[in-house]
Parts: C-alpha cells; sequence; structure tokens
C-alpha cells in the first residue's frame, strides 16, 4: 500500500515519470457500445465524449486496471450521466471498480470478469506523509521548507479530490466505504466481492452468471464478506 500511496502523491503532482502509451485505439464504438481497454486516462476519455456527442450508446464494455482518481470519476460521471451499462471484459480494477463499475445503469459481469479494489483517497494512511519513500522518488533530501511546501500542496488537493469523491458517490447513491473496506477489514489485501455484497454498499442492478464466482488468479486478492450493510 505505501507503494500506492508514493504514487498518488507523485502522480498528483506531476513528478512521477510514468510513460502512458498512446490511447487512440483504446477506445473505440461498435453499434450502441463503446469499448474501453486499458488505463483510464483523460485522451480516452475524451474519446467517450467524442463518441457520445455523435451515437446514440447505451453501454461501455471495459477492460481496465484503472487509472489516475480524477480521470476515474471523470469516466464515471460520463457514465451515470448517460445511463449506460457497464459490461466488464476480464478486469476492473483500482479506479475503475471505484468509479466506472459502479456508476454503471446495470453492472454486468462477464463469465471469467473480476472487479477488484484496493483502496481511495479516503483510506487513513493517506492522511500522513512518508517523505522518506517522497524522497526516493524525487531523488533528493527535501528542506523543511520544501516539506512544508509539498505538506500545503497536497492536503489542499487530497481535500479537492476527498470531496470531488464524496460527491461523487453521494450522486450514485452508493457508499464510497466499498472502496476501503478490505482496510477496514485489515484483510492487507486486494478485494472482490460477491453481487450479494456489493448491495450492502448501494451496488445494485449487478447481472451476472448462474453460479458466477470470480476468477482468482493472484494470490493478493480475496473475496471479503462484509458484516453488515453499509449506509450512505
Amino acid at each position: 500500500m505505501k507503494k500506492a500511496i508514493v504514487f498518488f502523491l507523485l502522480l498528483l503532482f506531476g513528478t512521477y515519470n510514468h510513460a502512458v502509451a498512446s490511447t487512440h485505439d483504446n477506445v473505440w464504438r461498435m453499434g450502441n457500445a463503446i469499448f474501453y481497454k486499458g488505463d483510464i486516462t483523460s485522451a480516452s476519455n475524451t474519446s467517450v465524449k467524442n463518441i457520445l456527442r455523435e451515437y446514440k450508446i447505451d453501454s461501455l464494455i471495459i477492460d481496465s486496471e484503472g487509472g489516475n482518481v480524477g480521470y476515474g470519476i471523470e469516466l464515471g460521471n460520463l457514465v451515470y450521466n448517460h445511463h449506460l451499462d457497464v459490461k466488464v471484459e476480464n478486469l476492473c480494477v483500482s479506479s475503475c471498480a471505484n468509479y466506472v463499475f459502479t456508476a454503471g445503469k446495470r453492472k454486468i459481469l462477464e463469465p471469467g470478469s473480476l472487479v477488484v479494489w484496493h483502496g481511495s483517497v479516503i483510506q487513513k494512511d493517506f492522511n500522513t506523509i512518508d517523505f522518506s519513500e517522497i524522497e526516493k522518488e524525487v531523488g533528493h533530501e527535501m528542506n523543511s521548507g520544501e516539506r512544508e511546501a509539498f505538506s500545503k500542496k497536497y492536503f489542499n488537493a487530497l481535500n479537492i479530490i476527498k470531496k470531488r469523491q464524496r460527491d461523487f458517490f453521494k450522486k450514485i447513491a452508493t457508499s464510497q466505504e466499498v472502496t476501503i473496506i478490505g482496510q477496514e477489514m485489515n484483510c492487507h489485501c486486494l478485494w472482490t466481492l460477491m453481487p450479494s455484497d456489493m448491495a450492502k454498499f448501494g451496488i445494485k442492478n449487478v447481472i451476472y452468471p448462474s453460479g458466477y464466482l470470480p476468477q482468482i488468479k493472484d494470490k493478493d486478492v480475496k473475496i471479503l464478506h462484509p458484516p453488515h450493510i453499509r449506509h450512505f
């Protein structure tokens, strides 16, 4: 989880040197469906917007391991505002699970598909900064002035994105606790949920094959069964 937090911090401030592949062919239309494959990015979201302006679309078919929080919320809003079904082909992880899957009019799980959560900006360890980890990434020791400036910028940005996330989940009538239930249950894992447990967080209209069971190939992914309903 520490690596995920460092990634968030550095990506948030534009200092993470992460090469993102061209996304012009990651989004395409077939009939009334938009196919979205790969990272959730600004370029791919723009392609979605362009298609929605030109065509009558009723579903988003996605295979994604996530991406930037802001772009995830942006795509989730597009899905919700246009009343799109979301069909998961293979994987929907991280921001895809948090914001895109949850926003679907119907959430359709294909045989062998998997929705995986691992946290969000409201998890408790986002409220502190481990400067030793940050300094490893930026390549130098930060002085007190740099740390203070970084902290101010970080917490300002964190509060903004927390509000965006809170407003998003309120809009779609879903508990944002689904994004941190793994930490609350101390599983120290990535997690998925059965459709009956998704409903405890307000994730409804989940369509799945008879006898559906998540096909887990990664030992770090666990099926969790939250003990009670989360209010939202």
